[in-house]
């Protein structure tokens, strides 16, 4: 079914293989910013080595996502461990984030079987042009600023018919260009702002927002356009 809508059995599926990805992106960042803090050259190479891995062999050799995330997760850990074992401990893996995301998507699936993926369908519109390119950019910057931008990408994803990859793109960057209004429509803004509370970093709320609305709308309507012209 060209915008075939998931099941229940697809969103469990798609949990399975994001929540260890999760897992490994949350795990990398704060053992590599320890790692910068020590200034030890080989803990920080460990983890860049493993990403490069993980993104090669989900890329490149469509290795299964779960595979390679759990095995550069073990790379990553295992250095640490003859290194620096003191350094892992419970505290370091982001537990609310890891809970919440994952929870974000089940909501997202529920309300997608409830009516979402009609009102996604009729957002985004059925033109393949630069319309229909605009229009899925912003519904996928609205929606995640709302929600999330990785289960809004999934649920936008069954509305555009796989014949129109253009528009595929377009909702990609809007849920990655334009997630930048509120804190939690990127997990990586959670990241960011989870590691500046634990070092007493205060951001300020108003700014954030205003400055992240600005910066939302010029880079996703840049990106869009760019992507338009490219594809003449």
């Amino acid at each position: 079914m060209a915008t075939g809508l998931l099941d229940v059995g697809a969103a469990e599926a798609a949990l399975v293989r994001l929540a260890p990805l999760l897992a490994f992106l949350a795990s990398v960042i704060v053992l590599a910013e320890l790692t910068g803090a020590a200034g030890d050259r080989v803990l920080f190479a460990v983890p860049a080595v493993a990403t490069t891995g993980f993104l090669a062999a989900i890329l490149g050799a469509e290795v299964p996502l779960w595979a390679a995330s759990g095995a550069a997760a073990l790379v990553v850990v295992g250095a640490f461990a003859v290194r620096r074992p003191g350094v892992l401990r419970p505290s370091l893996v982001p537990w609310r984030l890891l809970v919440l995301v994952p929870g974000l998507f089940l909501v997202v699936e529920t309300v997608t079987v409830h009516g979402l993926h009609g009102w996604l369908v009729t957002a985004m519109g059925a033109d393949g042009g630069v319309v229909g390119m605009f229009r899925s950019a912003a519904v996928g910057a609205g929606l995640s600023n709302v929600l999330n931008n990785l289960p809004v990408y999934l649920a936008g994803e069954g509305a555009v018919p796989v014949c129109q990859p253009q528009r595929l793109a377009a909702l990609l960057i809007g849920t990655n260009v334009g997630a930048l209004v509120v804190p939690w429509a990127s997990l990586a803004t959670l990241l960011c702002l989870e590691r500046c509370r634990r070092h007493r970093t205060r951001v300020p709320a108003d700014r954030f927002v205003v400055t992240g609305l600005v910066l939302s709308l010029a880079a996703t309507a840049a990106a869009t356009g760019a992507l338009a012209l490219l594809g003449r």
